[in-house]
């Protein structure tokens, strides 16, 4: 018999101890891994500073500029070669249509005889 409840008091003692004792498991696992998370913001961090130290802002616009140029008188070039070529695809294209329609003139001849 357990007159001055000593049974209860070291049962509640013993699942308070539990608990404390899952909550320190808990916690050095959350310390675990709070430290793996810093690691890989450092390692992120790390590549992040090589990557934005890579290409250099005022040169790429340099070599956009120059290309930017490079595609003007690409351009020029292809508007004066088109310039030039049009009136002959033109003369091309009246030749082949007059063949064509002399051939029909030809061929609906030959079946009315």
């Amino acid at each position: 018999m357990d007159l001055f409840g000593a049974k209860e008091h070291d049962a509640r003692h013993d699942a308070v101890e539990q608990q404390l004792r899952s909550l320190v498991e808990q916690m050095a696992q959350l310390t675990i891994e709070l430290g793996e998370a810093r690691a890989d913001i450092s390692r992120l961090q790390a590549q992040l500073d090589g990557k934005l130290d890579a290409p250099d802002p005022d040169a790429m616009d340099a070599e956009l500029a120059d290309a930017r140029a490079k595609l003007g008188a690409a351009k020029a070039a292809s508007e004066e070669a088109w310039s030039d070529i049009y009136p002959q695809l033109l003369t091309s294209l009246g030749k082949v249509r007059d063949a064509i329609d002399s051939a029909g003139a030809k061929g609906s001849e030959s079946t009315d005889e």
